[in-house]
């Protein structure tokens, strides 16, 4: 402003004086005034000054200027509605106190980064959580036109108490149609950040309402003449004697820059919050292209599972124990879980409903498993709900009366059918050995064929001992690694999903048959493979055929894939060219350790509550 005033009195300083307008010494006066503002109320008062232009002063902003500036709507899209270029960083330490168990002195930390340039379609979002020593959580994405960057870190006690193996793997992939917003708005779906500014109508009566003495509080306000911005600083105690300190800073325009918010309770131990935005320049977004490449994730509708087969079950020894689950479902640690609760982990964390039906027959048994029906299961009711509810649990046999019992119990010399009907060879004609021979009942059993052709029992298979002599009945009782899947071939319906987030080119890639004896792809044998290029084809005995739906000549979301035929031994997986790899090893994806999730999902509610004010109604 200055340089301007010294530009138009040498203007002055030509024209005037040819106009007869201005004498020697009113020119002078003028060219030795320095103009800035004179108002000593201002926050830029300059003592120096004598000449003042309206809006040279700025005045400090008022408390509640502050207070609206930290509850603006913090969001990503909201930033990028005011600029293409736009990001935020978030912070937060607390203490763990009690709520995952005994963990001393132990420190949560929070980390949220987030930075978006739509002109380059680019972006960082990282997201860390850790407590030091028992676990550190860290995810990262980084895009910038068609190259992907990630990074997934897992590693503590937790994880290897968990059964789990420590992780720190970094990955390139490529996006062919980049669009970042599609993997941003997801990623960010439990944000905390969103929620630091959302939800309040005025946060110093938030803070009053939690018993922070508002009214006697310290405040002061200073001034950066550099950039025109704006520091409160506040500080104030409450009933307890705990000691908050706030520091909000807002620029010309009341416009948040950034807080940091520190608690200390009376013991000393001390809460930190810090949150700063980012606008244009200050958003720097990089890609390493040096890093291991690893395929796209496809996602299919219609696919069982990652193996094809429906009915696989985990491993006993890796079913969570009912302590782990009391712990992944039960948000608010009072060691009773409500149907709610339950309802929020299936939805969230275990793939959601199958359809209507499921949710209401596990609902009745929820509702069955509460045995003092008082709308929450205890870890009794829970335990015991889960050994009704187990995966591997036997075929169930129907009595005469309507009733079903384990079909273990039929012929086990105790009436369990209350009708007696599940012991119809346990009569006086019974001779009480193995092969039935003597039994007049006229109540059958379903019948079941041997491979060589002879009948036994349907109860008597997997039993444990051989009655076909060919010993066929015992099919999952040896080491052979059967499924039960059978003989019978099968055919995939397969539909790209709506999240399909990344795309490649078809030529990449091509369709796989498999057979495993591992989860590792790299180490299945290749039975079968096609180009996915050509769309149509034979792989043995069977067929396939790939409609690319929107003809962009890319794996993208809506293409279907029908594969008829395909030999019950074989899993069927897509190969990409590019990076060696397979579709469903991809990098992209985090760690899956059952259990996991949910202490995750316990962490992020202890933070969220923490950020979000108390409400007594």
């Amino acid at each position: 402003m200055n340089r301007i005033i010294v530009a138009l009195a040498s203007l002055l300083i030509v024209t005037t004086p040819l106009a007869g307008c201005l004498d020697e010494a009113t020119l002078e006066e003028i060219i030795d005034d320095i103009v800035g503002c004179m108002d000593t109320q201002a926050k830029n008062y300059d003592e120096n000054a004598t000449t003042e232009l309206v809006g040279n002063c700025i005045y400090a902003a008022s408390m509640d200027a502050f207070f609206d500036a930290m509850n603006q709507e913090i969001d990503i899209q909201s930033m990028l509605n005011q600029s293409t270029t736009a990001g935020y960083s978030m912070s937060m330490t607390m203490p763990m106190g009690d709520e995952l168990g005994d963990m001393g002195d132990a420190m949560m930390l929070v980390e949220e980064t987030v930075m978006v340039n739509m002109s380059a379609n680019a972006a960082h979002v990282s997201m860390v959580m850790s407590v030091p020593m028992m676990f550190s959580s860290t995810t990262t994405m980084i895009q910038v036109g068609e190259v992907v960057n990630v990074h997934h870190k897992l590693d503590g006690m937790m994880v290897t108490e968990m059964g789990a193996e420590t992780i720190d793997d970094k990955y390139q992939t490529r996006d062919m149609n980049p669009n970042v917003m599609e993997w941003v708005i997801p990623m960010l779906a439990d944000s905390m950040a969103s929620d630091m500014g959302d939800g309040s109508e005025d946060p110093k009566d938030d803070l009053t309402d939690e018993g922070w003495d508002m009214e006697s509080a310290t405040i002061s306000v200073s001034f950066d003449s550099s950039t025109n911005a704006q520091t409160m600083a506040l500080s104030t105690t409450n009933e307890t004697g705990s000691i908050m300190n706030l520091s909000i800073k807002i620029d010309e325009s009341s416009n948040l820059m950034s807080y940091s918010m520190v608690m200390t309770n009376e013991t000393g131990s001390a809460s930190h919050v810090n949150y700063a935005i980012m606008w244009d320049e200050a958003v720097v977004i990089t890609v390493d292209q040096t890093l291991p490449k690893t395929a796209i994730p496809v996602h299919w509708d219609g696919l069982p599972d990652s193996n094809n087969h429906e009915d696989d079950d985990w491993d006993n020894d890796d079913d969570p124990s009912v302590d782990d689950m009391m712990m992944m479902i039960d948000q608010d640690g009072d060691s009773l879980i409500s149907w709610d609760e339950f309802e929020h982990f299936i939805i969230n964390e275990d793939g959601g409903w199958e359809d209507d039906d499921d949710r209401s027959e596990t609902q009745d048994h929820f509702n069955y498993s509460d045995d003092n029906q008082d709308g929450y299961l205890d870890i009794d009711e829970l335990s015991n709900w889960i050994e009704s509810m187990d995966d591997n649990e036997e075929d169930m046999w129907m009595c005469d009366n309507g009733e079903e019992i384990p079909e273990s119990w039929v012929n086990d010399g105790e009436e369990d059918c209350s009708d007696g009907s599940d012991e119809y060879d346990n009569d006086n004609s019974d001779d009480g050995d193995h092969d039935h021979d003597n039994d007049d009942s006229d109540n059958e059993p379903d019948m079941w064929m041997c491979d060589n052709g002879e009948e036994i029992p349907e109860s008597w298979v997997n039993d444990g001992e051989e009655d076909c002599s060919d010993g066929s009945d015992e099919y999952d009782n040896d080491d052979s690694g059967n499924d039960g899947w059978g003989d019978e071939p099968r055919d995939l319906s397969l539909t790209v999903a709506n999240n399909q987030t990344f795309e490649a080119p078809l030529s990449d890639f091509s369709i796989q048959f498999l057979t495993c004896n591992s989860d590792i792809r790299s180490e299945c044998n290749v039975e079968e493979s096609a180009s996915l290029n050509s769309l149509t084809g034979q792989m043995g005995n069977s067929t396939y055929v790939y409609v690319d739906t929107d003809a962009d000549g890319m794996i993208s979301a809506g293409d279907t894939l029908e594969i008829t035929n395909m030999g019950p031994n074989f899993d069927f997986d897509l190969y990409d060219s590019w990076s060696d790899s397979y579709v469903s090893d991809s990098g992209v994806n985090g760690p899956s350790i059952p259990g996991f999730g949910g202490i995750l999902a316990t962490i992020s509610m202890l933070a969220a509550a923490f950020l979000l004010p108390r409400r007594d109604d």
